[in-house]
């Protein structure tokens, strides 16, 4: 247990490197305060900071809890490693560095299936294209990229604590997402529908 303990605190401490405050350190304390009540991940960088910041964002959180859960499999165990995918989730969320107010984990919750199951991860990824092709919406393609991922898992026959895993951790990372997107103005929930940034011209 001291193993899986040591992955979950590890995991929260590199998700709360947010990736999002970072790069949007300077913006006028207005809109600071605005960005960080609406969420600091890659959709809401879209909005204030445009397209090439907000792909060093979900870049960045990808990757930090893709490497905390790679690592603490291979370090520790393939069980310590689930502990630091919820540990880099939970991190990447309410951040100990940024006053726990951080993204919503869809970038993150990427990286943490990415390694635990690459197989059904990279077959969901061509559904999830095609959601964002034809719906231009980032939550929708993101859910329907977890959820995909999860039915993989089960029909791949992988072991059922895993199957359970990928299906009950993207579903909390879903209802967090749903809940706040409804805290944003209808305005700005358009503008990342559509893919239209506010402030694009500070990319």
């Amino acid at each position: 247990m001291i193993g899986e303990l040591l992955a979950a605190s590890l995991g929260y401490l590199l998700g709360s490197v947010s990736f999002g405050n970072l790069i949007t350190r300077g913006l006028p304390d207005q809109e600071l305060e605005q960005f960080r009540n609406d969420g600091t991940g890659a959709s809401t960088v879209f909005r204030f900071r445009g397209a090439r910041a907000a792909g060093i964002v979900m870049l960045g959180d990808f990757a930090k809890s893709a490497v905390v859960v790679a690592l603490c499999h291979w370090l520790i165990s393939p069980q310590a490693a689930l502990y630091a995918g919820i540990g880099a989730l939970i991190g990447n969320n309410w951040p100990v560095f940024y006053g726990f107010r951080g993204g919503r984990g869809v970038a993150a919750l990427a990286g943490v299936l990415v390694v635990l199951v690459p197989v059904p991860f990279g077959l969901s990824l061509i559904p999830a294209i095609l959601l964002f092709w034809f719906t231009r919406n980032v939550t929708i393609a993101s859910l329907g990229l977890f959820w995909t991922t999860s039915a993989m898992t089960w029909v791949l026959g992988y072991p059922t604590p895993l199957a359970i895993y990928v299906l009950v951790v993207p579903g909390a990372v879903a209802a967090y997402i749903l809940g706040a997107r409804r805290k944003v103005p209808l305005t700005e929930r358009w503008r990342t529908t559509f893919m239209r940034s506010s402030n694009a011209s500070r990319v």
